[in-house]
């Protein structure tokens, strides 16, 4: 079962859960890099269990367009995802808007760990790829093999 969700829900949750001490002592545990609230850019619906599974590679990056690149986004992306997306081994790509501030989320779907890595190779020559960065600030950063879903 689908639950519908929203900021609301999410800040609900949170104020009833971080008061506790296993939300506390679990927040202890590690360091938390990224924080982030978001909802598809496109304004569709995302469930990520209909795209990856165990064994899947999933890309998840947080960027901050930098000043003076605002109205060259789409086309870059275009452009660089357009490559990504004639990689084999490519499953899905889905980008995100975070509702805190208005970082691009972004989270890339691979069918394994040796097609990410040997795309990830071949992409580093394309100058879609370099053109693309230039107009980042990547805040995070992190590709994970699933073990389960």
């Amino acid at each position: 079962m689908r639950l519908p969700w929203s900021i609301s829900h999410m800040m609900g949750i949170a104020d009833a859960l971080l008061p506790k001490k296993v939300a506390t002592d679990f927040f202890s545990t590690f360091e938390m890099k990224a924080f982030v609230a978001i909802q598809t850019s496109n304004g569709s619906n995302f469930y990520l269990e209909d795209k990856i599974t165990a064994g899947n590679v999933l890309e998840v990056a947080i960027r901050k367009v930098k000043e003076g690149y605002e109205q060259d986004f789409d086309r870059l992306r275009n452009g660089f995802f357009g490559r990504i997306q004639e990689q084999q081994g490519y499953l899905f790509d889905q980008e995100f808007l975070d509702l805190q501030n208005g970082d691009k989320v972004v989270l890339i779907g691979w069918n394994s760990i040796e097609a990410f890595q040997k795309a990830a190779e071949k992409l580093q020559s394309y100058t879609e790829m370099g053109n693309f960065f230039a107009a980042l600030d990547v805040k995070a950063y992190q590709a994970l093999m699933l073990h389960s879903v």
